[in-house]
């Protein structure tokens, strides 16, 4: 499991599906109704493995 870390604060922790040019695809466990979260690479601040 990874969590990602954006620079306005929020947390986001799940598997990443993809690795895009500019995104991030992220199996989201946060959000049952939302399995995938894109997370655009210029808003994250970290990534803990």
């Amino acid at each position: 499991m990874t969590i990602i870390k954006l620079f306005n604060g929020k947390e986001f922790a799940g598997d990443i599906i993809e690795d895009r040019d500019s995104v991030l695809v992220l199996e989201d466990y946060s959000h049952v109704s939302r399995p995938k979260r894109v997370i655009p690479k210029g808003d994250i601040f970290s990534i803990d493995f």
